[in-house]
Formats: C-alpha cells, structure tokens, sequence
C-alpha cells in the first residue's frame, strides 16, 4: 500500500499531534510508513495504521511510554557524554587552560579592589552561558516559531544546562542578592574561594561546549 499525499498529511498530523521529540516521531513514522508498504493497496489506510499501532506498539496510550523510554535512555546517555567530555578536560594535556585560568583569576582577585557586585554579574554571565546557548539554538533552528518539533537531544542539554547551575547559583550568588546570609563568599572576597566558584561552572562551560558541539549537533541542522 501506498499512500497518497492526503493520506501522508493525516499520518503526520497525527504523528505530531502525539510525539514530543522528533528522535520519536521519526522512528515510528518510519516504522509505520514502511509497514503499509506491505499491505495491499486497497487496505483501509486508517485501520491500517490504528492496526500497525496496536499491532507493533501496543496501541495508542503505549507511544508516548515508548518516546518516555527513549528520553529517559537519552538523557542517561548525555550524562555519561558529559562526563566523558570533563573527564578529557580535566585530562592533560587540555587541564592546563583551566589552570592557567585559576592562576589568572586568583592573581586578579588577589590583587585588584573587585567589588561584590561585579563579582556576581560575574557568575551570573558564567552560569547562565549553557541555557542561553540553548534559547539561542532554539531560535536560530526554528523552534520558537514551532516550524521544527523538539528533540530529545536538546532535552538533554537542556537538563544539563539548567540544573546544576541553579543548585550552584543557590549556594553562592542567591544568598548575596537577597541577603539570606553574611557567609557569602561574595561578601568576604576570598581570592581561593571566589577563584573555584567561578573556576568550577567555567570548567563545566567547556564540558557543556565539548559535548554540544560532539553530541548535540542534528543531521540536517545548520
């Protein structure tokens, strides 16, 4: 059976209207498109498809436990990607820029009057780098114009990007900003303690662009 363009558009609406992530809408689509071409042309397309469905995926409610089960192993598949990724920064010989970079961090932080404030924007201009990485890929390969469905890999890097930044953010720069506490290291200006906390989420930024540049990258995306 072959479908006809009509029959295409129906399949795909669907598809989209139930898939999240591209990786997921792909896979099936291509599953069930190959399926039909086994059956006769004059098969019923819709109990074709609602067949090959059941048939194959355990039915409709089961597809958006598959695409689950795909996230899920993708994301733990970004982890061991990302850790590898550190893994070789912090390797030699690539662990001397990291170094170099503490040593001239610590070196102006000891010297020079910076006040807290700068410090903060700072570590904000640090944090924030990943997730901005990301809106900026949204835009530029058309998601926020929803002409392009989601991915799991961009799910990922997302995941990655945000929350440990936020945890960081939450025990160094929040309590500065709205005052929780006079421990900050902000407040003290120590040259050691204020050079790792801008050290550390600068060496998780090169994992971050290793990996999004290795892994993140889709065929087809420019």
């Amino acid at each position: 059976m072959k479908p006809d363009a009509r029959q295409m558009k129906v399949l795909q609406d669907y598809m989209q209207k139930t898939m999240n992530y591209r990786e997921s809408y792909e896979e099936v689509y291509d599953h069930i498109t190959s399926a039909l071409e086994t059956l006769p042309q004059d098969a019923d397309f819709e109990e074709a498809i609602n067949t090959i469905i059941k048939n194959d995926f355990g039915g409709h409610d089961n597809l958006l436990k598959i695409e689950q089960s795909i996230k899920t192993a993708m994301i733990a598949e970004a982890k061991r990607a990302y850790w590898a990724c550190l893994k070789d920064i912090l390797s030699f010989p690539s662990i001397c820029y990291p170094l170099i970079l503490g040593i001239i961090l610590y070196r102006v932080l000891s010297t020079q009057n910076i006040s807290p404030l700068a410090l903060s924007f700072a570590g904000f201009a640090i944090i924030f780098t990943p997730p901005l990485l990301s809106f900026i890929r949204y835009y530029s390969i058309g998601y926020l114009f929803g002409d392009k469905g989601d991915t799991i890999k961009d799910e990922s890097f997302r995941y990655l990007s945000y929350r440990p930044m936020f945890l960081f953010s939450a025990v160094t720069i929040y309590p500065h900003i709205w005052g929780i506490t006079k421990f900050s290291v902000w407040d003290n200006i120590y040259p050691v303690a204020t050079t790792l906390c801008l050290l550390i989420p600068l060496i998780y930024n090169m994992a971050m662009f290793k990996l999004y540049k290795k892994e993140m990258r889709l065929k087809g995306d420019k």
